[in-house]
């Protein structure tokens, strides 16, 4: 019983860890788009964006390693 639990657990765990990646992965193709004017400033999306990547942006924002990863990452897509 033990065993299945810890099993479950890192189970939950490393699907958690995958959908972070995903999370924070996925700003980079919604910043291409950003750039290419398909999410207009003002526009419902734009504020959805926002709204939903606070964190990875505020981080970004204020830590200047993550900020260059994301960067050069978003680079990648333009």
């Amino acid at each position: 019983m033990d065993d299945d639990r810890r099993s479950r657990f890192l189970v939950a765990f490393v699907v958690f860890l995958v959908l972070l990646a995903v999370y924070v992965l996925a700003i980079g193709p919604l910043d291409a788009l950003e750039a290419k004017g398909y999410i207009k400033p003002g526009s419902v999306a734009m504020k959805w964006y926002e709204a939903v990547y606070f964190p990875p942006l505020w981080l970004a924002n204020n830590c200047e390693p993550f900020g260059d990863a994301i960067r050069w990452y978003s680079r990648l897509w333009h």
